[in-house]
C-alpha cells in the first residue's frame, strides 16, 4: 500500500496518499474489482465496432508539378482498422525512399485515410501503380496510373479500373464477402 513519487515534487502528495490508510484500501477494492468488471463490460459493447473490417478504396491523380514533372497522387480512403501500407510501384518495384506520405488521417465516419505522392518525369516511360495492403483485403490492391493520361489533373478509381478486390467485413459471428 505504498505510491511512488515520479519526481521530488511528488514526495508530498506520496506521503499523503500513503497515510490515508482506508482510501487506500478502497482503491485497491475498486482497481481490483469493479474497474476490471466494467473494463470487460465496456470491450464487450464495443467489440463490433473495434473489431470490424473496412475495405478501402484507392484513386490515383495526376497533376503537372515544377520543371516539367509530374506528381501522382494515390489517395486511400474508407478503411479500418488504421494500419495500412501505400507504396508507389515503379515497373513493380517498390519507391518508398521516392514516396511522400502525409501519415494516416482519421475520416468523420470513423474510418481512415491516407495519401501517398511521388514525382515522376512524364517522358520517362514506366509503368507506376498505387499498392495497397491492408488486412480487411485478402490481395493487396493495385491502382495502374497510365502516363498517356497525360497531367491534365486525370481521375481515376480502383472501381473504375478493375474488379473490386476480394474483401470481407467481419465481425465476431461471420464474415461477409463485399
Amino acid at each position: 500500500m505504498t505510491w511512488v513519487a515520479a519526481d521530488i515534487g511528488a514526495q508530498i502528495t506520496k506521503r499523503r496518499w500513503e497515510a490515508e490508510v482506508n482510501d487506500n484500501q478502497q482503491w485497491k477494492r475498486y482497481v481490483e474489482g469493479n474497474c476490471i468488471s466494467w473494463l470487460r463490460s465496456a470491450l464487450e459493447y464495443g467489440k463490433e465496432t473495434l473489431q470490424r473490417k473496412v475495405c478501402p478504396t484507392a484513386r490515383v491523380s495526376d497533376r503537372s508539378s515544377r520543371d516539367g514533372l509530374t506528381t501522382l497522387s494515390c489517395k486511400v480512403s474508407g478503411f479500418y482498422p488504421r494500419d495500412i501500407t501505400v507504396t508507389w510501384l515503379k515497373n513493380g518495384e517498390s519507391r518508398q525512399q521516392e514516396t511522400y506520405s502525409e501519415g494516416i488521417l482519421p475520416n468523420g465516419d470513423g474510418t481512415y485515410q491516407t495519401w501517398v505522392t511521388m514525382e515522376i518525369d512524364p517522358k520517362i516511360k514506366a509503368h507506376y501503380s498505387c499498392h495497397v495492403e491492408h488486412e480487411s483485403l485478402l490481395e493487396p490492391l493495385s491502382v495502374s496510373w497510365a502516363s498517356d493520361q497525360g497531367s491534365s489533373g486525370s481521375d481515376r478509381s480502383a472501381k473504375g479500373l478493375q474488379p473490386n478486390p476480394p474483401c470481407f467485413l467481419c465481425d465476431e459471428f461471420r464474415c461477409e464477402r463485399l
